[in-house]
């Protein structure tokens, strides 16, 4: 009697409100343990190219600021991990990327502009081929990649921000409360380490004359998105170039232009590349090319200034020497604030403009700052033909 009254009891508790097995039990954890294989980004892929050359050794040394280094665990292994992608992404480039050092440095976290002139000014030296400068994280993040670093087309320095975490943390502790510590931080990690090291491959790939594209997966793409993983034909050609002129030893001859311009006139209109880089480019190496052309064959000791520069007022064509002189001497910030009004007060004298072109792009500015600055220039060479 007593063991039918307990079977009785047991069958009260398993057909009763009291107790039930919902068939749902678990399901939230395994659907996040599927979201968290959806949520890891794409993996670095190499471009294959047959026509890649021999990989070119490019050193590069690290200076990170103390907020970086606050920022960052592990900073110089974390630098080091990036550049093992970018390896990765730039073989099919003919490029491999060797860390000579990393270094403090002091310098303005606030602003990227402001700390790529410094590291420009900090690390002038040609001793090591890139000097890559590591600057605190934004406080909110950012999928503008060049809110999160920035460098100057064909040039030796280049910026790039600390992985903003706040927001990414938050997302993984509210979507994957289920898992264990150690699986957030796994997807944590994989994300912090490819948006790092996606910056660090755009930002190079820039030095290396790549231009933006509107391809999902290309690094090149001027949004960030975890999907980004390789570079897109168009860009590898150009890259190729500047990388075979720097082999040489000849990395801004008078050949890099001409041999970029042609590799140019094979990307069609259809292509990928964002329309407005691809003008700019072309612009740039132009105006680039002149210059060589014009250093190349210089005007005789006795002509002072330009023919359409010599009918101008004295005040002119004195403030005309005075800038043109400092530009030759290097010094293109001077030359810059000192021809401020000359540049202005003369739209339409070609020299002058030219004059302001080369002085915007001596002192490294930001190819989307020395368009405007090149702008005048161009139309009046247009006007000409």
């Amino acid at each position: 009697m007593m063991r039918g009254r307990a079977a009785w009891a047991v069958w009260s508790l398993l057909t009763t409100g009291c107790f039930f097995y919902n068939s749902e039990w678990g399901e939230g954890k395994r659907a996040q343990q599927r979201a968290a294989v959806r949520a890891v980004p794409a993996t670095i892929a190499s471009t294959d190219s047959a026509s890649a050359p021999v990989h070119q050794q490019m050193r590069i040394r690290a200076y990170a600021t103390p907020q970086y280094m606050s920022q960052v665990v592990e900073p110089e292994r974390r630098f080091q991990e990036s550049l093992d992608e970018a390896n990765r992404a730039f073989a099919g480039v003919g490029v491999h990327w060797v860390l000579e050092s990393f270094r403090p440095w002091n310098g303005p976290d606030d602003d990227l502009g402001k700390a790529l002139d410094s590291i420009e000014s900090d690390a002038p030296g040609r001793e090591v081929d890139f000097h890559v400068g590591l600057v605190g994280a934004l406080p909110l993040a950012s999928e503008d990649v060049h809110k999160l670093g920035i460098a100057r087309p064909f040039g030796h320095h280049l910026v790039m921000r600390a992985p903003s975490r706040a927001r990414e943390v938050d997302a993984v502790e509210r979507n994957f409360d289920e898992l264990s510590e150690a699986e957030r931080e796994k997807i944590r990690g994989t994300r912090r380490k490819h948006r790092a090291s996606v910056v660090l491959i755009h930002e190079l790939g820039h030095t290396l004359g790549a231009m933006h594209d509107n391809v999902d997966v290309s690094i090149m793409n001027p949004n960030y998105a975890p999907e980004r993983a390789s570079f897109g034909p168009e860009n590898v050609g150009m890259m190729q170039i500047t990388v075979r002129h720097r082999a040489a030893g000849e990395w801004t001859n008078k050949d890099l232009p001409k041999d970029l311009l042609a590799r140019l006139d094979t990307i069609g209109p259809s292509s990928s590349v964002v329309p407005a880089d691809l003008k700019y480019m072309r612009e740039f190496l132009v105006a680039l090319q002149a210059q060589q052309t014009a250093a190349a064959n210089p005007p005789p000791a006795t002509e002072n200034v330009p023919a359409d520069v010599r009918g101008l007022p004295a005040g002119d064509r004195a403030l005309y020497v005075e800038t043109k002189a400092l530009f030759d001497r290097g010094e293109s910030e001077k030359a810059w604030t000192k021809g401020a009004a000359l540049f202005t007060g003369n739209p339409s004298v070609y020299s002058i403009q030219d004059l302001r072109c080369q002085v915007a792009m001596g002192r490294g500015l930001a190819y989307t700052e020395s368009r405007p600055e090149c702008e005048p220039v161009m139309q009046l060479s247009r006007a000409k033909k």
